[in-house]
């Protein structure tokens, strides 16, 4: 067993070497690198109350890590040169999120193993070793969240979708599988004061997170029109996403303005959102049913994790398409 798992070990250190060496020499998409290399370096020399006086359009969670990149890097010109190594921020998130699988699949299978399976699995770190983006961070968050959910650790739940939401805005689409996985816990234990003392601790923790943003004169304006413009940024119906309108669509879909009329005076974007909503009500239907059988009063148990990960990876398709 020792020597199975030094092999392992040695494997995975290996693999990570690769990985690494991968990650530096390859750019990624190089308009996000160019953004993560001078809103780095912004925070760095001005500190994280100035993040959202220069264009910044993303949430307080990455600003922290940017932030304590610039505290390993020194130097203004070492952000600068060696800004690729932000990448293994996300990898070791990612590298987390597999430990929660783990945890979730009942330690079936060696975390070891685990972890050199997917090492050796390009697609799974394909898109931030080698395109340099950040969504396995958040995607990790809400992956915890849903774990402590099942588990009945509404609080730590809380926290890690707190997270998520701080990371990426995306993460909004999982909420209403996670609010009813609350409620039905809720509702199985009586615990009615859970959801006031959640709401304190979701506000308190946002309060915390938003605090070095503050600080300065028109602090909070500046994060918000930062954020809420962020959709406005690419106006077009698909850009770059082989998804449902490239099937209906006749033409250039990064060409159409989302705002145009689509049918019956919808616009895309209109049209988009009432697909997603009508197709995710189907997704979530077997939740739904749960958690009505259980305010009719019925002896009905928690679905299990399998069809949870289910309604969630489909509610994750369904948002892309």
């Amino acid at each position: 067993m020792r020597v199975y798992q030094l092999l392992l070990c040695s494997t995975i250190i290996l693999l990570l070497g690769v990985l690494t060496l991968i990650g530096t020499k390859v750019g990624g998409f190089w308009f996000d690198m160019e953004c993560f290399k001078i809103w780095s370096a912004h925070i760095h020399t001005d500190g994280l109350s100035c993040t959202y006086t220069h264009w910044n359009n993303y949430m307080p969670v990455y600003q922290y890590i940017m932030k304590l990149y610039g505290v390993m890097m020194g130097t203004e010109a070492r952000i600068l040169e060696y800004v690729r190594l932000l990448k293994g921020f996300t990898l070791a998130f990612e590298f987390l999120g597999l430990w929660f699988v783990w945890k979730w699949i009942d330690k079936r299978t060696d975390f070891l193993l685990l972890l050199c399976v997917n090492m050796l699995n390009i697609a799974y770190s394909y898109n931030s070793v080698i395109w340099g983006q950040v969504d396995g961070i958040h995607t990790m968050m809400v992956f915890a969240a849903m774990y402590y959910a099942c588990e009945r650790k509404i609080m730590l739940s809380a926290v890690w979708y707190l997270l998520a939401m701080n990371m990426k805005l995306q993460a909004i689409v999982f909420l209403p599988p996670l609010a009813l996985i609350y409620l039905y816990h809720v509702l199985d234990t009586k615990k009615w004061q859970l959801i006031p003392y959640v709401v304190l601790m979701v506000s308190i923790g946002q309060a915390l997170i938003l605090w070095p943003f503050l600080r300065i004169e028109n602090g909070f304006a500046l994060f918000w029109k930062q954020v809420t413009s962020a959709t406005s940024i690419y106006p077009q119906v698909s850009l770059k996403a082989m998804n449902f309108w490239n099937l209906v669509v006749c033409g250039d879909t990064e060409q159409i303005p989302d705002k145009k009329i689509f049918i019956s005076g919808l616009s895309y974007r209109m049209t988009g959102l009432l697909l997603f909503f009508a197709s995710s009500f189907a997704a979530l239907w077997p939740l739904l049913k749960m958690v009505w059988n259980k305010l009719a009063g019925k002896a009905i148990t928690m679905l299990a994790k399998e069809k949870i990960w289910l309604v969630c990876a489909l509610i994750a398709i369904l948002f892309y398409f």
